[in-house]
């Protein structure tokens, strides 16, 4: 039985969940990122949220990224 469309994998999903992270109080945000397309990716969307919560007036979460060759 397949999923019901708002539980299955895709861009609304992520974005979903990358948007649920601002509900979790946190010290930060630390991404391994290795320069390839998913980690961009997500680093992009983190930064967008970042950007988002500075827009509203509001404190962003620290965000780092961490390059991890691999």
């Amino acid at each position: 039985m397949p999923r019901p469309r708002e539980q299955q994998f895709g861009p609304g999903w992520l974005a979903a969940r990358i948007a649920s992270l601002a509900q979790h109080p946190v010290g930060g945000w630390c991404v391994a990122w290795s320069g390839g397309a998913d980690s961009t990716a997500l680093l992009a969307a983190l930064v967008e949220l970042r950007d988002a919560a500075v827009a509203r007036g509001t404190s962003p979460v620290p965000l780092r990224a961490i390059h991890v060759d691999h």
